[in-house]
């Protein structure tokens, strides 16, 4: 059992220095941001085209409303 988690150990610390040495750290945290944007920004045209599909004949009707 402690072999097991000394070898985790030392793998985990591997990877914390891959990490650190390939600067992965911060790429990885900017790569999240990017994806959450771009997560955001997806939602954002898709919430704009619904609710631009559902008012398109909305203003026409209301522009004749206005003249009649």
């Amino acid at each position: 059992m402690k072999n097991q988690k000394q070898e985790s150990q030392r793998v985990q610390i591997e990877e914390d220095k891959t990490f650190q040495g390939f600067n992965g750290a911060v790429r990885l945290r900017w790569w999240k941001h990017f994806l959450n944007l771009a997560h955001l920004s997806a939602f954002v045209l898709k919430t704009y085209e619904l609710l631009s599909k559902s008012y398109v004949s909305e203003p026409e009707e209301l522009v004749f409303a206005g003249e009649g």
